[in-house]
């Protein structure tokens, strides 16, 4: 059965003008005085509607990051909310009854996570790195619902996905930059391969957001109006994704795309999935056979590494013994961390020198570590929402919605792969309101909302779906 979702109605000025805008913030932004941005934020105010601006800023919020933006990065968040807050109130205004209504169960989780804040930071002593978590998640979570608003029909959603597929491709350019300024030679360093990461500094965000748009790319085949043109722009894609993927070598990245692709095409096409283990496993197996892809494989496997994070883990659980009820108080697991760490792992200090903050790679132990047993609760609670309104979807569509069940199957898949990184990462799923890091994910989980909401309409039917 083929879907209708790949039927792109974005003309290409839109899609020009989004690039142009974000490209001129991430690369130029250094070198434009604030007053000519800010004015050139203006002019696309009054002269670009928001299927233009939205999916211009979703680039910029993803893209624009590392050290070269670091100074400005506070100016681009603000004036992207700005502009943002800007379109929602001229097309909402005050009038609450015009806003998009969210759906119980989602408002629920949110009130539960800021609960928890406030219970955790209240009984561990209030502190200013508490308190801004508190605003940063307030302000982040506006920004989600203003997105999720902002969806009147199937083709913001489309517009969304494809942002997420340019932030990828912005991102992946910004790697192929970086070795080459470092050359080839330098790809393996005394035996350790150099994970390269572009702008954003972090090979494990950069292999978060590969997940998403892999998995994505893959769904879009399905589409029943997928052109030649359109399929190479696919494959081109997916092979750029790939490349990048094992280049940054994010392990936990690498086994969540193949759980959410394998879910996708378990639900999509059980035969394809079956001749893609088939040969996968045949050529591995062989590959095996060849001592130089067994030393290749070591070094991608990286066991050397995971030693370390035993000193990570072994904090987060110290912590959770320590307080077990309250945590350590909301975004404390970095100031506490050293705490925990034994003087024969003194050599991570210099983690904090360079200005990255530790984190206990496991995101159930860091909200545990931080917020008790209700961060506890609070992390399985988002994630058992996200895969109860996938789930509750994929059976509502299935059969006489198939635009929308692809929909369902491919946010669902991702939310596995998600999921299962979330194990081994922290960064990605929800760290208190860090727009450049959860952002993916939640497009995602906003995608899911809308799905779930739809399916909730009795009778419902779309003939419009242009989704992916």
């Amino acid at each position: 059965m083929k879907y209708n979702l790949f039927n792109i109605k974005i003309t290409i000025n839109e899609i020009l003008i989004s690039i142009v805008l974000s490209a001129t913030v991430i690369l130029f932004i250094k070198y434009v005085d604030i007053i000519v941005l800010g004015s050139l934020i203006l002019i696309a105010i009054l002269y670009y509607k928001e299927s233009v601006l939205i999916p211009g800023i979703i680039i910029i919020f993803l893209s624009a990051t590392g050290p070269s933006v670091e100074k400005a990065r506070d100016f681009i968040t603000i004036g992207g909310l700005g502009v943002l807050v800007f379109l929602f109130l001229k097309k909402n205004g005050f009038d609450f009854h015009r806003h998009t209504r969210i759906p119980a169960e989602v408002i629920y989780l949110v009130a539960y996570i800021f609960i928890s804040i406030i219970i955790s930071t209240l009984f561990t002593g209030i502190n200013f790195n508490s308190l801004a978590a508190f605003v940063r998640l307030l302000i982040y979570f506006l920004l989600c619902y203003i997105l999720f608003s902002s969806i009147a029909d199937t083709k913001m959603v489309q517009k969304y996905i494809i942002s997420l597929l340019i932030a990828s491709i912005i991102l992946s350019i910004s790697v192929y930059l970086e070795i080459a300024s470092a050359g080839i030679s330098n790809f393996i360093i005394e035996g350790q391969l150099t994970r390269f990461a572009g702008s954003y500094g972090n090979p494990n965000y950069v292999g978060m957001l590969l997940l998403i748009t892999i998995s994505l790319a893959m769904s879009m085949f399905w589409g029943s109006k997928v052109n030649k043109g359109q399929k190479i722009f696919l494959w081109l894609i997916l092979l750029n994704n790939i490349i990048i993927m094992m280049v940054i070598n994010s392990r936990a990245a690498i086994i969540g795309v193949l759980l959410s692709v394998s879910f996708i095409l378990y639900n999509m096409n059980r035969k394809v999935l079956a001749k893609a283990a088939i040969i996968s496993f045949a050529v591995i197996g062989i590959l095996l056979l060849i001592p130089a892809f067994q030393d290749l494989l070591s070094l991608f496997i990286r066991l050397d590494t995971v030693g370390q994070r035993e000193y990570f883990w072994n904090a987060g659980l110290g912590m959770i013994s320590d307080n077990p009820i309250f945590g350590v108080g909301p975004d404390m697991f970095p100031s506490k961390f050293y705490n925990y760490l034994p003087s024969s792992a003194s050599y991570l200090v210099e983690i904090a020198n360079n200005g990255v903050k530790p984190s206990p790679h496991n995101f159930i132990l860091f909200f545990t570590s931080e917020m008790g047993v209700f961060g506890f609760v609070g992390a399985l609670y988002l994630f058992g929402l996200f895969f109860y309104m996938g789930f509750k979807s994929i059976i509502r569509f299935k059969g006489n919605e198939p635009e929308y069940y692809l929909m369902a199957v491919t946010m669902t898949g991702i939310g596995i792969g998600v999921f299962f990184r979330s194990f081994y990462e922290v960064d990605g799923v929800l760290t208190y309101g860090y727009i450049t890091r959860d952002l993916a994910f939640w497009l995602i989980f906003i995608i899911q909302i809308f799905i779930y909401q739809r399916g909730k309409v009795k009778n419902f039917s779309d003939k419009n779906a242009i989704v992916i």
